[in-house]
């Protein structure tokens, strides 16, 4: 019987789960398929021509290639790494015995972080609203 009722439980967890699943890997796999799929296209204003891996060829041939994946390569491990320092560094500090009111300072961090977002989303409804 316990094992019926986990069974049960996990089915119904999915059922919650899955909704959200779905529209999270539609949000991040077409995007990735469509993109890999105008990789293969010269796309002009108005019309699409299949090129094959042409485009690909063109790109690993540049003489920019280098440096281009250099500079990425510098700025993705240059920005995830500072955030990770600063967001480590912020949180042990935190959690100091000497830090008082650490509720409040936790607010004011997640404020700051929360508070782009949402202005987004207010200069966005206003731009949409007549």
């Amino acid at each position: 019987m316990f094992a019926k009722m986990i069974r049960t439980d996990a089915q119904r967890g999915m059922a919650f789960v899955a909704p959200g699943l779905i529209v999270t890997a539609l949000l991040i796999l077409y995007p990735i398929f469509s993109v890999f799929y105008l990789s293969f296209l010269d796309a002009g204003v108005g019309e699409k021509n299949f090129v094959g891996f042409s485009n690909y060829i063109d790109m690993f041939n540049s003489f920019q290639f280098g440096q281009i994946l250099q500079n990425t390569v510098v700025w993705t491990v240059g920005t995830v790494g500072i955030a990770f320092i600063l967001g480590l560094g912020t949180a042990l500090l935190l959690e100091q015995d000497f830090i008082k009111a650490k509720g409040l300072w936790r607010s004011l961090i997640m404020i700051s972080w929360i508070t782009p977002g949402v202005v987004k989303a207010v200069v966005w409804k206003w731009l949409y609203s007549y």
